[in-house]
C-alpha cells in the first residue's frame, strides 16, 4: 500500500507542476492578442478529455477487460507523453533569467517570498493546496 500512496503522491505532483508549467509557456509561445483563445482552446481540450475520458474507460472495459483496459489506457498515456516531449523539445523559447535567480534554489526561495508578502496569495495558496489534497471529493 505504501508504494500506492507513493507512485499516486508522485503522479500528483508531476500533474501539477506540468499544469503550472504549460500555461507559462502557453504565454510564451502564443502573442499576447491571442492569449485568451489559446488558453479557452486549452481549457476546452482538458474538459473534453475529462468528459469522453471515463465513457471511452467504460467501453473499453466493456469490451476487454479492466486489467488489460489498465493496461492500454498506460500504454496510450505513455505514446502520448512521449509525443508530448518530442513536440516540446522542438520549441524555442526565449526566457531571460534574472542574474539572482538563475539557481533553482534562489527562484524557489524568491517565489516563496514573494507570496508570503502577499496575504491574498497566501490565502489561495492555502485553499488550492488543500483541494490538491482531496481532489476526487468534489
Amino acid at each position: 500500500m505504501e508504494w500506492l500512496y507513493f507512485v499516486a503522491f508522485a503522479f500528483g505532483a508531476v500533474y501539477r507542476i506540468a499544469g503550472s508549467a504549460a500555461q507559462i509557456v502557453l504565454t510564451q509561445i502564443v502573442p499576447r492578442e491571442r492569449l485568451v483563445e489559446a488558453h479557452a482552446k486549452n481549457a476546452l481540450a482538458n474538459s473534453t478529455a475529462e468528459v469522453a475520458g471515463p465513457g471511452a474507460a467504460g467501453v473499453l472495459i466493456s469490451l476487454t477487460s479492466p486489467a488489460l483496459a489498465l493496461v492500454a489506457e498506460a500504454e496510450a498515456e505513455a505514446v502520448m507523453l512521449t509525443c508530448s516531449a518530442l513536440i516540446l523539445r522542438g520549441l524555442r523559447l526565449n526566457e531571460v533569467l534574472h542574474p539572482a535567480t538563475q539557481r533553482f534554489r534562489a527562484a524557489l526561495l524568491a517565489g516563496l517570498s514573494f507570496v508570503a508578502q502577499n496575504r491574498p496569495l497566501v490565502t489561495m495558496a492555502c485553499i488550492v493546496g488543500g483541494w490538491q489534497l482531496c481532489p476526487g471529493l468534489g
